[in-house]
């Protein structure tokens, strides 16, 4: 079993309750909402790992890698493919680093 809540995090942070493809989520004020929200749910879905300098570090990695897809989708667009890979990126953080999330409450 490993954690999957660098995965959850990533997906409920752009498809949850946003639609991260409409014009509306481009303009600038949205687009800092919109990183807010990923930094809330990153750290709300990794909260009991929040008291090891590796672990924050991987978390706060995870978000500046969301952050930064974010900006690239915003300037060169994205496609579906483009999202399955950003998907399977975190999937493969999520396994790596499997040994430092052990006692996740989300894991398969």
């Amino acid at each position: 079993m490993f954690n999957i809540t660098l995965l959850l995090s990533h997906l409920i942070g752009d498809f949850a309750f946003t639609n991260v493809f409409s014009e509306k989520t481009n303009q600038k004020r949205n687009t800092i909402y919109h990183t807010i929200w990923i930094i809330l749910v990153f750290f709300g879905f990794n909260f009991d790992f929040l008291n090891s300098i590796k672990t924050i570090s991987i978390i706060i990695f995870s978000i500046l890698l969301h952050i930064f897809w974010d900006f690239y989708r915003k300037k060169r667009g994205s496609t579906p493919l483009n999202e399955l890979g950003i998907s399977l990126l975190f999937l493969i953080i999520s396994f790596i680093s499997r040994n430092l999330f052990i006692d996740s409450y989300l894991s398969i």
